[in-house]
């Protein structure tokens, strides 16, 4: 005989597989870190597609020439002048930004199939610790149904023998 402690049933939820499944991914950490770097992946493939998008530049500029240095040189009037410009530029063909994209979205396709991988490993491990709490709780249920099916017998068999039945 064992004396048992804390048998008291306390305030437990009940769950399934699937809800012990989707709590796993949600509070996952691995997972999570897994996700930003599938979102970080996605800047990069936007960063490696920049130049292939139209640029555009425009630079401006200034010249003024005060009336002290405009009469000290050749005796000019004072100046003042703006300047501007614009250019626009596209990317025609590069290999090398061609290949750089390529390999972005590649290594994106690597984040997004590492990330699935880890949802998937974190799905099989509660699963595995759901089913081994089960079945560590059928265990103990079928040891404690023969502990009282093995308390019955011998009560029955003090009985017989008090009666005289049996040794």
């Amino acid at each position: 005989d064992a004396e048992l402690l804390h048998l008291e049933q306390t305030a437990t939820r009940r769950l399934g597989l699937g809800e012990v499944a989707r709590e796993a991914i949600q509070v996952n950490l691995d997972l999570a870190a897994t996700e930003l770097s599938v979102a970080g992946g996605a800047e990069e493939i936007r960063k490696a597609r920049a130049p292939f998008l139209p640029q555009l530049g425009i630079s401006t500029g200034t010249q003024l020439v005060d009336a002290d240095r405009a009469t000290m040189s050749f005796g000019q009037l004072p100046q003042f002048g703006i300047r501007g410009s614009a250019t626009v530029r596209q990317l025609i063909y590069s290999e090398q930004a061609r290949a750089n994209l390529d390999i972005q979205r590649h290594l994106q396709l690597s984040r997004e199939q590492q990330y699935e991988q880890t949802r998937l490993d974190i799905v099989l491990a509660a699963s595995t610790t759901y089913l081994n709490v089960l079945r560590a709780k059928t265990f103990d249920r079928v040891a404690r149904d023969n502990l009282m099916l093995t308390r019955s017998h011998l009560e029955h068999a003090r009985t017989r023998a008090e009666l005289g039945v049996a040794r």
